[in-house]
């Protein structure tokens, strides 16, 4: 619950999936998408120099760790 004390100043997400291409086409299908179950989702650095870490478990129980740096696009 996003009213609890400990959770002051601090970040989180409500609902996140993820999109994996399994089949190559470039194209978003719905079956390609999973929930994100848990994990931690991080941004560091500024301006134009961020880095996007994540550590996530997804509905099917796998484990996903890695991290993105370069730039960002605006969507």
């Amino acid at each position: 619950d996003e009213r609890n004390a400990s959770l002051a100043r601090q970040s989180f997400f409500k609902k996140a999936r993820v999109w994996i291409d399994l089949n190559g086409n470039g194209k978003n299908e719905s079956e390609e998408f999973l929930n994100v179950t848990n994990g931690i989702i991080s941004f560091s650095g500024s301006g134009s120099n961020l880095t996007f870490n994540f550590n996530l478990v997804l509905e099917n129980g796998v484990r996903t760790v890695g991290k993105y740096s370069g730039k960002f696009v605006k969507v």
